[in-house]
């Protein structure tokens, strides 16, 4: 079995991402965003014993953190289970703190419809509070809005995503 780049190797490698993206990677449809979606549904598919290089677990982190809808499409993947969870949270804790935001907010947000609101709440602390999926779900938690409400919000919103990632045919499959 091969061994697993370091956290410092692979914090490295996300920061080379940096330089690497041009504006029309975050575009809607873009080849770029529909690879780091296949990526988002190859990691939760195949965790715990996750398929992805370590390029692509770095790629992963980066895109998940950059571009909204690549997240989004992540959001959409959400069971609340305790696999889900885990995979979040292990993505977590291998990124570099400038890139925890997005899976800080996935793993709460797993907590959350798993009906517990006070580990969610801790997991959340671990985003910026300037990240955008972050200011909503503390908006969402401070509510009490019912979980089923959230992951029901979540599932209508998934298609039109996948819709603007892939394109018309993807969405309806």
């Amino acid at each position: 079995m091969k061994k697993k780049m370091t956290k410092a190797e692979l914090a490295q490698k996300v920061y080379a991402l940096e330089d690497s993206v041009q504006p029309g990677d975050y575009e809607s449809g873009s080849a770029w965003q529909q690879k780091h979606a296949n990526l988002v549904k190859q990691y939760v598919t195949s965790y715990p014993s996750s398929t992805l290089t370590d390029d692509e677990t770095a790629a992963l982190i980066f895109a998940l953190n950059e571009d909204v809808q690549v997240r989004d499409f992540a959001i959409g993947l959400i069971t609340p289970t305790d696999k889900c969870y885990q995979a979040w949270f292990t993505l977590m804790n291998r990124a570099p703190r400038k890139y925890q935001s997005a899976q800080a907010c996935l793993a709460s947000n797993v907590r959350y419809e798993q009906g517990l609101k006070p580990e969610a709440i801790v997991l959340l602390a671990m985003a910026k509070e300037s990240y955008p999926l972050a200011k909503l779900l503390k908006r969402v938690y401070a509510a009490d809005w019912s979980a089923d409400g959230f992951a029901a919000m979540r599932k209508q919103l998934h298609p039109k995503v996948v819709e603007s990632i892939y394109g018309l045919q993807e969405a309806n499959q």
